[in-house]
C-alpha cells in the first residue's frame, strides 16, 4: 500500500455510522468491549440503514485510501437487495491469537524483566535454564527472544438460507463496522473459539501477564549466533 496523506479516523468514522444507523432496544448489536469500542456489529431492521452508512462513509468509499486499503475495516451487507432467501444465521466467533510485537522498545521493556526474573509463567512453564544462561550471556540482547502480545479477532459469517438449505455464506473479519440490514428472520449466535491443536505454540512457551497484557516468550532461534551458543551450552 502506497503512502497516502490525509488518512481518515476509520474508528470515529465508524462509530459515527453505527450511531446514526443503530436503533437501540431493536436491533442487534455487538461491541468489541463496554469501555471505549472499536469494533461494532449491527444487525438492522431498518431500510434506511445502508442508504445512512453510506451517506456517512461516501467520502471514504470514493477515497485512494479505501481504494488501497488490502483488508477493509468496512463491510455493509443488504442481503434482502441481493439475495432471495427465507431467513439467515448470523455468527460472530471471537478467536484468540498471538500476534508479534515489533515495537522495538517494547520489546527492550520485556527482554529487562526477563533479564531481572520479575515475571511468574501464568501457564506454569519456564524458559528453559539454558536458553536463560545463554540469554545472560548476551547480555540481555533484546532480539533473543521474540515476544507476541494476545490479541482478539473478530469473524462474523452470514448464512442465507433458502427451502431450508443454505445458498450462500458470507465471511468477514468485523473491522471497525460490520452493518447488515435485513428484514426477514435471522439468528444471531455469539461464540469463542480456542486453538485446539495440542502442539500450540502457547502450550510449549512460557506466557506471562504484563500490564494486563497476555504476553508469549518463545526463543529466536533464527539468530545463527544465538542458536550456537544454545547448541554449544546444552554440550
Amino acid at each position: 500500500m502506497k503512502n497516502i496523506k490525509n488518512k481518515f479516523n476509520l474508528v470515529d468514522l465508524a462509530e459515527e455510522a453505527f450511531h446514526s444507523c443503530a436503533v437501540f432496544g431493536v436491533d442487534t448489536i455487538f461491541k468489541n468491549r463496554e469501555k471505549d469500542p472499536n469494533r461494532f456489529l449491527l444487525v438492522s431492521k431498518s431500510t434506511s440503514s445502508i442508504g445512512v452508512a453510506n451517506y456517512v462513509l461516501n467520502d471514504y468509499f470514493k477515497s485512494e485510501e479505501y481504494e488501497e486499503a488490502t483488508q477493509k475495516k468496512i463491510h455493509l451487507f443488504d442481503i434482502d437487495a441481493n439475495y432471495d432467501y427465507d431467513y439467515s444465521v448470523i455468527k460472530i466467533c471471537k478467536t484468540k491469537k498471538y500476534k508479534a510485537i515489533s515495537l522495538i522498545s517494547t520489546c527492550e521493556k520485556y527482554a529487562r524483566l526477563i533479564d531481572k526474573e520479575d515475571l511468574t509463567a501464568i501457564n506454569n512453564v519456564e524458559i528453559e535454564p539454558v536458553i536463560k544462561e545463554a540469554f545472560k550471556e548476551t547480555f540481555a540482547s533484546r532480539d533473543f527472544f521474540f515476544f507476541k502480545e494476545l490479541k482478539y479477532e473478530y469473524r462474523v459469517s452470514i448464512s442465507i438460507v433458502k427451502d431450508r438449505k443454505v445458498i450462500k455464506t458470507l465471511k468477514c473479519n468485523l473491522g471497525h463496522l460490520t452493518l447488515i440490514q435485513t428484514l426477514k428472520p435471522f439468528d444471531y449466535q455469539e461464540t469463542e473459539s480456542e486453538e485446539i491443536k495440542a502442539t500450540r505454540p502457547s502450550l510449549l512457551n512460557p506466557v506471562y501477564n504484563i500490564d494486563g497484557v497476555d504476553v508469549m516468550v518463545t526463543f529466536n532461534d533464527t539468530n545463527k549466533h544465538y542458536k550456537s551458543l544454545v547448541d554449544m551450552m546444552r554440550i
